[in-house]
Formats: C-alpha cells, structure tokens, sequence
C-alpha cells in the first residue's frame, strides 16, 4: 500500500505537467497564444483556460524542484470564467453582467496571475514569505520588470479552485499574484511571469 501511493504521489504531477520542456535548472513555457476574444458559447470555459494557462516544471540537477501551473486573467478569461461562474451558481442576466463588469474593472487596477504550485520540499513552497528562497517577477517586452503588488492565498476553498483549475491538485500551494497595470501599455506585446531563486528559474510568457 505504502509503495502504491508513492506511485500516485509521483505519477499525478507528471501527468498534469507531461509535454513541457525543460531542462536541468530554469524552465521557459511560451507556447500558446492568447485568444483575442470569447465567443461565449457553453463549453468553451476549457479552450480559454487552456490559452490563459501556462505550466512548467523546475529540475535541479536530477531534482525535481517545482511544479507549476498559472493562468493570466486577460479579458477573454474573466468573461469565460465569470459565464462558468454564473452557470454553475444560477446567477441570471443582470447579475452576470453586474459580476462580469466589476471583474473587468479590476483590470484597470492590477494585473492578475493565479499559480497552482507543487514542491516536493514544502518548506520551498513559500512565495509569499519576505523569507522564500523565491523571487517573484513580471517583465513586459518593453524591458519593464516589476515585483508583485501583492502574493496572497486564493480567497476561494481547494474544491472550488479544482472546478475552475484541473490543474490544482491536493498536494499543491495555490497563489494570487498581482503586478502593476503600469507595466501593460498599447504597445506591449507579451508578459512573462518570472520565478526565480537558487534553485533554478522559471519563465512562463504570454502573448498579447
């Protein structure tokens, strides 16, 4: 039984994560291109989720450091996921429409990126903390790189989070990072979320 649910412990997270690329220390995960709009259909929640998502994997040496898995809160998602929301909760026309602009309005305000992180070390898994081992960045194609505004716990319980992220698992950490609405501007072209530290880097981009 013991070497039964090492065996799932190890085989989850490669499976979640099976495809990146990678190598020994650092990880960069461009793939994927951001939709530039939703069309609002059911069943579309996932085709959003998977272009608003970016995931990778850390190795140190024969380590495995990090799993993670991110989605970038662009317009098309917000609308995606506030429809699922209003699906699920049985909100009617008038509330989804007063749920969808107050979420788009937080745009204006920050921008947002939820991350779903696995360590096989826990106390590695500590972004949050002035004492991480980590760095947290967001850097545009303008050569802007910024800190994050805020590193703070999902507001939202793990059976929720798994609903809306397949990705979350039970053995992971979930965070809400919140830049600068600075950092975008007309002319930007992508964002790459940047986690770094001695134990390798990670680089994952999106397109806009």
């Amino acid at each position: 039984m013991k070497i039964l649910l090492i065996f799932i412990f190890f085989l989850l997270p490669s499976i979640f994560f099976s495809g990146c690329s990678y190598n020994n220390s650092s990880v960069n995960s461009n793939s994927g291109q951001t939709p530039a709009g939703y069309s609002g259909n059911s069943g579309g929640y996932p085709a959003v989720l998977e272009s608003s998502t970016r995931k990778a994997i850390i190795y140190n040496q024969l380590d495995t450091v990090m799993y993670i898995g991110a989605t970038y809160f662009n317009r098309p998602f917000i609308t995606a996921y506030t429809e699922k929301y209003a699906s699920l909760y049985l909100l009617d026309k008038g509330q989804t429409e007063t749920l969808l602009s107050k979420s788009l309005s937080g745009m204006k305000k920050y921008v947002k990126i939820f991350a779903s992180i696995h360590t096989p070390k826990k106390a590695y898994n500590d972004l949050g903390s002035d004492r991480s081992i980590w760095k947290v960045y967001l850097e545009s194609s303008q050569n802007i790189k910024e800190k994050p505004l805020s590193i703070l716990p999902p507001p939202w319980k793990k059976k929720f989070l798994m609903r809306f992220f397949p990705y979350v698992s039970y053995w992971s950490k979930q965070y809400v990072f919140k830049f600068s609405p600075s950092i975008i501007t007309p002319g930007t072209k992508w964002i790459k979320l940047i986690i770094t530290g001695v134990n390798g880097t990670v680089t994952l981009k999106w397109n806009l």
